[in-house]
């Protein structure tokens, strides 16, 4: 049994007791004690219980972050994928100097990529859930912002991508 259920269960006796004290007429020294103990266990009770789901919550977060960062690395050799449309026209924004960039402005120029599922896909690209693609934004409203954890992994990816796109330019120099 875990030390958590095993607090609860120690809680849910000591309460029984008391209210059975309470019944028998127990003087009202001895039940402020047993209240004033079974208070203390639920504060115990309650931190522990925080704990764990921050725990949890910060577990999460590093899982996630970690997709993204294997994921990214796909996504830059695969620029014609959904997911790396999204991310680079949001790139491509943020590098014109645009200061407040819209998801209504991300899938007007993503849709003009020939994007046929926006919603679905960038949707997923804004949480964290088992199956999602990654979460990389976050939404003030309309207003997209890149989750602030994944940051230096989006930078890493953009200097990745203009390399690429040097090296492409070069060949098809060379080429011409």
């Amino acid at each position: 049994m875990l030390e958590v259920e095993k607090e609860y269960e120690l809680l849910n006796t000591n309460l029984n007791n008391l209210v059975f004290d309470i019944g028998q007429g127990v003087d009202r020294k001895n039940l402020h004690n047993q209240a004033m103990r079974i208070i203390m266990q639920l504060n115990s009770l309650k931190q522990k219980v925080a704990f764990s789901e921050n725990k949890k919550s910060d577990e999460t977060i590093v899982d996630e972050i970690n997709k993204i960062k294997r994921k990214l690395k796909r996504w830059v050799q695969r620029p014609n994928q959904i997911n790396s449309i999204i991310l680079n026209t949001y790139l491509d924004l943020e590098k014109k100097g645009l200061k407040i960039i819209t998801d209504d402005k991300i899938k007007e120029i993503a849709l003009k990529s020939g994007i046929n599922k926006f919603e679905s896909n960038f949707a997923q690209m804004c949480n964290i859930a088992p199956k999602n693609h990654g979460k990389i934004f976050d939404l003030d409203g309309k207003i997209v912002h890149l989750w602030e954890p994944i940051i230096p992994l989006v930078t890493e990816y953009k200097e990745e991508r203009e390399r690429l796109l040097s090296l492409t330019k070069k060949y098809f120099r060379k080429i011409n």
